[in-house]
């Protein structure tokens, strides 16, 4: 190993409490007119919800993006002028990692939320579509089509068996008449359908990516499951080294490593990290990667390591591998099973209904969940003023969590608790 091309390398134990990304939208889509901040802020809203961690609990938000979206996103996102904040440039979002680490493990700070989020409909097409084009380029036509046509086929299946919707946070925007705005309804990704064999073939999207990365000892006083341990990250100047790097560090093989998550935006980068560690095709990019999906310079990386973290079983490893042309990033995942108290003795899972007396919402949600009924514990947890989770839920009830994970609020997706459902049932065969 060449230590000389080792930026950074770090190994320990943070906690990933949750993490989400908005839909992508395709370039002069349906996100064309939502700003990066307004984008920031909805999964920055979203994470915290999804962790059960009231606003006013967050020490850090580290996100990359511009100075003037920084400021206007986190004002949108309800969070107070006193958190602190820093913009992160790096591995498109995943950079964004690092620094949350270096103060979780500082001491002093418990909770930070890392995120990146860029708009490219703002941008001019042709400056957008050379760059994208020669970051994909390869002169290999062989590689590029079989790449390509693997990723479709990955996400094609992904999508008709709902793997994507766990992570992803719809969006919803009223429309304003008196300033001529449309509302925005976005629920799941804009995609374009292209045929792989066309050359160059990415495309850039609209999005933004956040999760809450946290300690031990602050989530032994929340009611919540976390989904994964980082235990290590390897910067290096090239993806392959930092892949090599994570698994020397930690003395691994890459068939202990269950899953991986490659940026795959270069094909000649992706198949020299593939061919030089020996990786086994088949437990890579299980559902699509970037060049498929999308390319996003804020949240792409930080979007590859939530598609992993949602890809993997409980106590399985993966490593999400994210480079660009300024140096490349290797994180080390551990998913979590569901915490023990969150299982009854009859091993069924507990499903907590966030509520108020009255709440018609409340009431239909069951109505929807009659069909479930029997395969889970429920518990109806009502806000109080005095609660902790009325300063939480009491504007976004009914609010749903499984197995101390979060399911829905407002409006209940049966595609979402079917999938969870059944993965935890899985869990405790």
């Amino acid at each position: 190993m060449n230590s000389a091309r080792i930026l950074r390398s770090w190994i320990g134990e943070v906690y990933l409490a949750s993490c989400v990304r908005t839909p992508l939208g395709r370039y002069n889509g349906s996100l064309k007119h939502v700003t990066d901040s307004r984008l920031g802020a909805i999964v920055i809203d979203s994470v915290l919800q999804r962790s059960a961690i009231d606003k006013t609990n967050v020490d850090h938000v580290l996100i990359e993006t511009n100075d003037t979206a920084m400021r206007d996103m986190m004002s949108f996102a309800g969070l107070s002028d006193t958190t602190n904040y820093s913009i992160v440039c790096g591995c498109n979002g995943l950079k964004s990692i690092a620094p949350a680490i270096d103060l979780l493990t500082s001491g002093g700070v418990n909770v930070t939320v890392s995120g990146g989020t860029s708009t490219w409909s703002d941008q001019d097409y042709t400056k957008c579509i050379e760059l994208l084009n020669q970051n994909i380029h390869t002169k290999n036509a062989y590689l590029r089509g079989k790449y390509l046509c693997a990723g479709l086929t990955r996400l094609e299946k992904a999508k008709k068996n709902g793997c994507l919707l766990e992570e992803t946070q719809p969006i919803i925007i009223p429309g304003h008449p008196r300033l001529n705005r449309s509302p925005v309804t976005l629920i799941e990704d804009e995609s374009e359908v292209r045929n792989p064999q066309d050359g160059p073939l990415g495309s850039f999207v609209d999005g933004a990516a956040a999760c809450v990365l946290t300690t031990k000892h602050f989530l032994s006083d929340i009611k919540v499951s976390p989904i994964g341990i980082v235990s290590s990250l390897v910067e290096a100047s090239s993806p392959e080294q930092s892949a090599k790097s994570i698994l020397e560090a930690n003395n691994l093989s890459q068939s202990d490593i269950d899953l991986w998550q490659i940026n795959d935006i270069s094909f000649d980068s992706y198949h020299r990290t593939l061919s030089e560690l020996h990786i086994n095709e088949d437990r890579v990019n299980i559902h699509s990667g970037t060049a498929i999906m999308g390319y996003n310079a804020g949240m792409s990386g930080l979007h590859n390591m939530i598609q992993l973290v949602q890809s993997l079983k409980p106590n399985q490893k993966g490593i999400v591998v994210h480079g660009t042309f300024e140096s490349a990033m290797s994180i080390l995942i551990e998913k979590l099973p569901v915490k023990s108290n969150f299982i009854t003795p009859q091993k069924k899972p507990v499903l907590t209904l966030y509520t108020k007396d009255p709440c018609p919402l409340c009431d239909e949600l069951k109505l929807e969940l009659a069909p479930y009924i029997e395969r889970v514990h429920l518990e109806e947890v009502y806000l109080t003023p005095e609660s902790y989770w009325y300063k939480l839920y009491r504007y976004e009830i009914p609010v749903l969590f499984l197995g101390g994970r979060f399911v829905c609020r407002n409006k209940f997706d049966s595609r979402v608790f079917e999938k969870m459902l059944r993965d935890i049932e899985d869990e405790l065969q």
